[in-house]
């Protein structure tokens, strides 16, 4: 047998025990652990301590589920920019000022055009709701 670095066993022993590797590699692998008493017993350790606290890693996803879930994260980051920029111009429109210079004299054209400037304060702040509340979601989900 060739001398093989204890950290390389060591690498490998997460999966053997998630039984992820080929059957020349268990079988290599079991008797490599037969020969060496102080390495069996590290990896009986290991083992334990890795049922105790579960598997490392979620099992993968197929390559038409990672797909969907690719397409609905771009959509979402998509609706995301939009809402945000929606927001930006609506609340932009909303809180416009008139500014005159003789005299210095600044208002907001929101009290003077409510019918006109209101519905796009209210857009606005349906906009920052819906793109706060997406954007809540996307972290929190971990998309």
């Amino acid at each position: 047998m060739t001398n093989i670095p204890k950290e390389v066993v060591l690498d490998l022993l997460p999966l053997y025990f998630a039984n992820e590797t080929s059957p020349e590699t268990r079988d290599w692998l079991e008797s490599y652990l037969d020969q060496n008493p102080e390495l069996a017993e590290q990896a009986r350790r290991q083992r334990i301590s890795s049922e105790i606290l579960g598997p490392a890693l979620p099992p993968p996803l197929s390559p038409e589920v990672e797909m969907l879930v690719l397409r609905r994260t771009q959509r979402m980051l998509a609706a995301l920019r939009w809402l945000f920029a929606l927001a930006i111009a609506f609340t932009a429109i909303a809180l416009a000022v008139e500014i005159t210079f003789r005299p210095l004299h600044v208002r907001l054209l929101l009290f003077h055009y409510p019918a006109r400037l209101g519905p796009a304060l209210v857009a606005g702040a349906v906009c920052w709701i819906a793109y706060f509340a997406l954007k809540r979601r996307l972290r929190t989900t971990g998309v």
